[in-house]
């Protein structure tokens, strides 16, 4: 799941999110899909969430070392 700050026309990823099964994954994205960080401001920025499509899965042991 891609995780972007949307404020305008303008959108920034902030972060991508893993889930355990696809189920918890549309539960996250229903709550937080256009969370406004400034519920004062109209033009506040909001969250748009979608899922990411990555034609690769990293594997688990991905960015580790072995000791």
């Amino acid at each position: 799941m891609t995780i972007m700050l949307q404020s305008g026309d303008k959108a920034m990823t902030l972060c991508f999110v893993e889930f355990v099964d696809p189920k918890c994954a549309l539960t996250a994205m229903e709550a937080l899909q256009g969370y406004k960080f400034d519920d004062k401001k109209p033009d506040s920025p909001t969250l748009k969430i979608q899922f990411a499509h990555f034609p690769l899965r990293l594997s688990p042991d991905h960015g580790q070392t072995a000791a």
